[in-house]
């Protein structure tokens, strides 16, 4: 029984990494082409066959691959321009230093064998530089109090709210993570995450929904990050988007995994904000 489950164990992980976003270095491309489905998919149907650890890896709505190009936003300064458009950008020389320092993590984490308490996450998980630089500014100029995200692995995109929110009195960034296999512990997550700066990171071990129902302060910043099927993205944006204050920011990364995020803003009658990163995977940002 114990070789089952570790067998098991093996395959979801695999499934995992052929579902993960890749920590790709590359700028965004305006490129979007994931596969299509049959129109008379439903949402109930699509549910059976996904798996704990990735999503169905397409939209069901065919109008929304018309809707993502119309959103589509071709660059992080244009993304923040149409937010913020009185706001001065954030010189990017300032994230040098947990730029150097992820790069040194992902280089001594590929030495170490994959699948232990000491390497507990491939380093391909997280979001790629360009959209770690993305939550880095939109922190920077928010300079928010509580961000909030579902996922978090090696902590990359961690590292770097934690870095813009460092000086900002009374910030705090609570992450919620779910642990999965036996090599997942509490402390292997966010492995990454420079030690300086912790003292502003609370970790929630659990269900992405359950956690965030647990939190009664205002929100500023949400960011899902978690599993992306259907179901798990919409339970999570219902629940977080409440919670957010006026003028605050949900966010969500694999927009383009299936039809959540289209269905959730317009049923908020919000209109999204697209950017495209590499491996035609899309980051979403909706303003309250």
């Amino acid at each position: 029984m114990t070789k089952i489950i570790a067998a098991l164990s093996v395959v979801l992980l695999m499934l995992t990494v052929a579902c993960s976003s890749g920590e790709s270095e590359h700028q965004p491309t305006a490129t979007v082409a994931p596969v299509k489905s049959s129109s008379d998919t439903d949402h109930d149907s699509i549910v059976k066959i996904e798996s704990a650890t990735c999503g169905t890896g397409y939209l069901v709505n065919e109008s929304y691959y018309d809707k993502l190009l119309d959103l589509y936003i071709k660059s992080n300064e244009n993304m923040l321009s149409n937010l913020f458009p009185d706001q001065k950008l954030p010189d990017l020389k300032i994230c040098e230093e947990i730029d150097d320092h992820i790069k040194n993590f992902i280089n001594n984490q590929e030495k170490i064998e994959p699948n232990t308490k000491e390497n507990p996450y491939p380093v391909s998980f997280g979001l790629n530089l360009s959209t770690r630089h993305l939550l880095f500014s939109l922190c920077y100029i928010i300079k928010p109090k509580i961000v909030v995200e579902t996922g978090v692995a090696n902590g990359f995109s961690s590292s770097y709210i934690l870095h813009a929110i460092k000086d900002i009195p009374e910030s705090k960034l609570i992450s919620i993570e779910k642990l999965f296999f036996p090599w997942h512990t509490k402390k292997g997550v966010g492995l990454g995450i420079p030690k300086k700066l912790k003292d502003k990171h609370i970790l929630k071990i659990g269900e992405g929904k359950d956690e965030l129902k647990k939190i009664d302060e205002e929100i500023d910043i949400f960011i899902h990050d978690s599993f992306h099927t259907y179901n798990t993205m919409m339970d999570e944006f219902k629940i977080a988007w409440p919670k957010i204050k006026k003028g605050g920011i949900l966010c969500s990364d694999d927009v383009s995994e299936n039809d959540a995020f289209l269905d959730f803003t317009d049923s908020m009658n919000v209109k999204p904000l697209i950017i495209s990163k590499s491996n035609n995977r899309q980051f979403g940002i909706i303003q309250k």
